[in-house]
């Protein structure tokens, strides 16, 4: 299949973080990603960033950061630009996708010769070749289909040709990184009659569309999958919807190693990894938060499950030191895939203090 025009738009200028330095650091670690995987990358904050600075009494470009209460001006926390910022925005899109097809259609395009031993001389003034340049060891080869090996700071040099030839001898030509539906991932046929695998046969993210933001159908949809629903409910506490724990018969507080969900699925191919999405934020409420995650395999005999095996738990905090609430991931790599048709089951449990935001799932091969 045609891979998906991928566009990454930076519209952060603060002011989550107070430290300019900060606000740039996702943006630096895009361009990075951007540089070696090949995508696009523009920037809004790059073109006002000198007005912005300039003044920050301003809030046509920004949002408004200064606020007066009672004739005294105070610096508030403020990332919700007004209309001035997205009209600007728009424009930055427009110039730069007319950029990128401006640029990519006045490329020239010369007769491209097969090998080098098919090259024409006086094509474009190119002289003769010598016979050890036709003959010379070390010639570049295309690149190995697909992505380049995931970008860690553990990657070496001597190691990425391998392991992007064999990432690209894994991945079978019926892999599809996008697939119909929000909750649910269903298959689909190819053109050919071929049936396409999706990569991530689940997945749900808070905020990725307005389906993914139906309240009612997050919440009827996680139940049905849920062999167990102790002390979790749907949340859009500061407009970020996600489960969060609930006290337990009428009590005051949550009840730590109770709150829990089972969540149980199956699919018709191999599941390889979990992904969770959660919040981490700051202040009491948010003190010593942890959450337990388990992936387990379900294995079944004669249609009825006959073991129950621990992949992988990972426990993850939920809060930090910044004055911010921001999503995170988890991603947990099984030990062993779950074959197509067994269950993998996702047990969620806090395990510390009285607050966590789980924010979304993926469950992929």
């Amino acid at each position: 299949p045609i891979p998906p025009l991928l566009l990454h738009m930076d519209d952060y200028l603060g002011n989550e973080q107070r430290k300019i330095w900060e606000t740039t650091e996702l943006s630096q670690g895009v361009q990075v990603l951007a540089t070696y995987y090949g995508f696009a990358s523009m920037s809004y904050a790059d073109v006002v960033r000198e007005l912005a600075y300039g003044d920050t009494y301003e809030s046509w470009l920004t949002s408004e950061w200064w606020k007066e209460t009672k004739h005294v001006l105070s610096f508030e926390r403020e990332i919700h630009p007004g209309m001035g910022m997205h009209i600007a925005s728009t424009w930055v899109t427009a110039y730069n996708l007319l950029n990128l097809a401006s640029t990519f259609c006045s490329l020239p395009t010369p007769y491209r010769p097969q090998s080098i031993e098919d090259y024409e001389a006086g094509l474009w003034g190119l002289p003769d070749l010598k016979l050890d340049a036709k003959q010379a060891k070390g010639k570049p080869h295309n690149h190995p289909r697909g992505l380049p090996p995931k970008l860690t700071k553990d990657l070496l040099l001597e190691d990425v040709t391998s392991l992007w030839k064999n990432s690209a001898a894994k991945e079978g030509p019926t892999i599809s990184c996008s697939h119909k539906g929000s909750l649910r991932g269903d298959q689909d046929s190819g053109g050919d009659g071929r049936t396409l695998r999706i990569k991530c046969p689940f997945s749900w993210v808070s905020g990725l569309s307005l389906q993914q933001n139906n309240q009612t159908w997050i919440q009827q949809y996680f139940q049905q999958q849920a062999s167990v629903w102790n002390g979790w409910k749907l949340s859009d506490d500061g407009d970020k919807i996600g489960f969060v724990p609930t006290p337990l018969d009428g009590r005051n507080s949550v009840d730590r190693n109770t709150t829990q969900m089972m969540l149980d699925f199956s699919f018709s191919q191999q599941i390889r990894s979990v992904t969770v999405f959660f919040m981490k934020s700051y202040g009491d409420k948010w003190e010593n938060s942890k959450l337990s995650a388990k992936v387990w395999r379900l294995a079944t005999t004669g249609g009825s499950e006959s073991s129950r095996r621990l992949l992988e738990e990972r426990h993850m905090p939920g809060s930090h030191d910044k004055k911010t609430s921001e999503m995170y991931t988890e991603e947990i790599i099984l030990n062993e895939p779950v074959s197509a048709g067994e269950k993998v089951q996702l047990e969620a449990t806090l395990v510390g203090g009285q607050m966590f935001k789980i924010m979304g799932l993926a469950i992929c091969s």
